[in-house]
């Protein structure tokens, strides 16, 4: 499957999957630590702040009642005058409070029931004030008919939607809690999944690898020690075009070089032993000759003693 790649090319498809595994990894953290951020921050921001703020706003909202019920039940206007305008301050601090609410993200339900407060507040405002009217104007007996008539059921009527708002708080914060422990289950089997397959896919990769890598020079350290040995005869097979497989081919090449040198060299010596039997061959014919010669030199000399001798016998 690798064998035509190098084993440069291998090692970084091996390290470049290795960092994309860690970059998978590290991005499925990331992101399920980011929408946890993000549901912690609703959490906070959008359930418990304002869970605060309706707890405060109800508090109030009953302040602004007792004073109206103080206001409606006193003997003197100077009593209501002052109840209404603690319930004017306490009105400036619920509008921004409710307002501050109202900026926070809502569910469509939630939107619903803080629309149905809005106006169910207004109603009750506007009642209410009718009644501390009529008690700064000392007209106590029809200030306590429109207060317990009128405004106190309207104000039970948007008391019991903040109730409702107060409740919602805590069920979308528990679904925002569940929705979190949701996600971070489903990014944990994720993630285990991903390093799991990574690490077998790691695993055969590098099994793969080093078995490429290995076993070829395997092969050429045999090779190698056979040449050695003076084998050459070794069959050489080439599998691959990597650096391995060059490094076989460079082998295999070599021991080629190496079989022609031995037959040249092989030639070269018997074409040696061929001409020095010649050589001995003319020699031992040149020695006869030479011994034959000599015998011949031995007799004329004998011969021209004889002559020599012959001829002063006749001299005397």
């Amino acid at each position: 499957m690798f064998g035509n790649l190098t084993i440069k090319s291998r090692l970084v498809i091996l390290i470049s999957f290795m960092a994309a595994l860690l970059l998978v990894i590290g991005g499925i953290g990331l992101s399920g630590m980011s929408k946890t951020d993000a549901g912690l921050k609703t959490v906070y921001e959008d359930r418990t702040v304002p869970l605060m703020d309706l707890g405060r706003i109800i508090d109030m909202a009953n302040r602004t009642r007792t004073n109206a019920t103080v206001a409606a039940t006193a003997p003197w206007a100077d009593v209501a005058i002052k109840a209404n305008t603690d319930t004017q301050q306490l009105d400036v601090e619920i509008n921004k409070l409710w307002a501050k609410y109202t900026r926070t993200a809502m569910t469509p339900d939630e939107k619903a029931l803080a629309d149905s407060f809005n106006t169910q507040w207004k109603t009750y405002t506007t009642s209410r004030d009718v009644t501390m009217k009529l008690a700064m104007e000392s007209d106590f007996d029809t200030a306590k008919e429109n207060a317990s008539k009128d405004a106190a059921p309207k104000f039970s009527a948007a008391r019991e939607t903040l109730f409702k708002l107060i409740e919602m708080q805590g069920a979308v914060a528990k679904h925002e809690f569940e929705t979190a422990r949701s996600r971070y289950e489903s990014s944990r089997v994720v993630a285990i999944a991903a390093i799991a397959l990574g690490l077998a896919l790691a695993a055969w990769f590098g099994f793969i690898l080093i078995r490429a890598i290995t076993r070829p020079l395997d092969a050429a350290v045999k090779l190698a020690r056979g040449v050695a040995e003076g084998d050459l005869t070794q069959r050489i097979d080439v599998h691959s075009t990597d650096e391995v497989g060059q490094l076989m081919q460079a082998l295999k090449d070599m021991n080629a070089s190496l079989v022609t040198i031995v037959g040249q060299v092989r030639h070269g010596t018997e074409t040696i032993a061929v001409a020095s039997r010649e050589i001995a061959s003319g020699n031992a014919d040149l020695s006869s000759r030479t011994e034959s010669q000599a015998s011949s030199l031995e007799e004329t000399a004998s011969s021209m003693e004889e002559l020599t001798s012959t001829v002063k016998q006749n001299a005397e």
